[in-house]
């Protein structure tokens, strides 16, 4: 961000979802579910001129069940971002003082439609993670056989319903 606009504010606080200086870039909750983690850091940081490399206010963990798809995992996402941010409003005494990131910087790639690209040679199990995250709507599941290609859509079953 733009330092002319970083001054305007004294606080300008960005909550990313991974362990920063790890993770900076694009998507880093679904990169860590594709990678099977089902415990998903958040930072909390003040934005600078660089890419997620802001002093750190807070970091705290999201716990996943492994089973969640996409609406219900961007829901996750949503409702814990809001409790850090009460968090940090609530004891502001505690958190007011960031702390530089330490460690090695990592970067995720952006995410694109050819990322939904599941593989025929391995099973669903296998490939699971990658079900979860996609969006069925804007960039969903697809496979290619012979040159013809078929997309997939997933939702939770009605526990109700019988097969």
């Amino acid at each position: 961000m733009e330092k002319k606009y970083l001054q305007q504010h004294q606080h300008n606080i960005v909550i990313h979802a991974s362990a920063l200086p790890q993770g900076k870039g694009w998507a880093p909750m679904f990169w860590q579910i594709l990678e099977g983690k089902n415990e998903i850091p958040f930072s909390m940081f003040e934005a600078s001129e660089g890419i997620d490399d802001g002093d750190i206010y807070m970091q705290k963990i999201l716990h996943l069940n492994g089973y969640e798809l996409n609406a219900e995992l961007r829901n996750k996402q949503a409702e814990f971002i809001m409790q850090m941010c009460l968090e940090f409003l609530e004891h502001y005494e505690l958190y007011k003082t960031p702390h530089q990131q330490k460690g090695e910087s990592t970067v995720y790639a952006k995410r694109s439609a050819k990322d939904s690209k599941l593989d025929i040679h391995k099973t669903i199990h296998d490939q699971f993670n990658l079900l979860r995250i996609v969006d069925n709507e804007s960039y969903p599941a697809f496979f290619e056989i012979e040159g013809n290609r078929y997309t997939l859509k997933i939702e939770r079953a009605d526990e109700n319903r019988k097969l």
